[in-house]
This record gives C-alpha cells, sequence and structure tokens, in this order.
C-alpha cells in the first residue's frame, strides 16, 4: 500500500461492524460524535494513525481514516503505525 504520511487525512469515529464510505468522510450526520465532533481532518496521515491508536476513549467507537483516495481500516492503520515507528527509528510493539 502506497501512502504519503505526510498527506492530508481525515478521521473518523465509526461503530463497530461498520465499514466506511466516502460518504462517512463527508456527512457530519453519519459518524457518531465521540471523541470529538467527526470527520476530523488532520494535517498528516501520520497525526491521524498516531491520534487514532493512542487517544484514550470511553465508547465502542473504531477509528477509520481516508487519505487520497484512500480508506483505512483497523489492520491497515495498525500497519501504517508500525510502518512510521520504523521510519522514525522506534522499536517494534
Amino acid at each position: 500500500m502506497e501512502l504519503n504520511p505526510n498527506e492530508p487525512a481525515i478521521l473518523a469515529w465509526l461503530p463497530k461492524d461498520t465499514t466506511a464510505t466516502e460518504d462517512d468522510f463527508s456527512d457530519d450526520s453519519k459518524v457518531a460524535k465521540p471523541p470529538r465532533e467527526n470527520p476530523e481532518h488532520w494535517w498528516t496521515l501520520a497525526d491521524a494513525v498516531d491520534y487514532a491508536l493512542t487517544v484514550e476513549r470511553n465508547h465502542d467507537k473504531m477509528p477509520w481514516i481516508k487519505s487520497g483516495d484512500k480508506i483505512l481500516g483497523q489492520s491497515e492503520i495498525s500497519q501504517i503505525a508500525v510502518a512510521l515507528r520504523a521510519l522514525r527509528g522506534y522499536p517494534r510493539q
């Protein structure tokens, strides 16, 4: 998967067992509100991934990230996080 970690991204929190679509990133009424207003725009994909995986959450929504024309689910977000840690020189977790 070719993604630029410096490209802008949109993070949306959706109920479990939901598969994100293009509409979920443009229609606020379809997206659940916690932890913030959604969809949430980020300067970079790297920032959106870091936030999605480290934010304390008190809800059962799952993160979905759109960057460019790609929509990323939980497994892709985790894969990108591993790649980012390697690029930054952090040990694998």
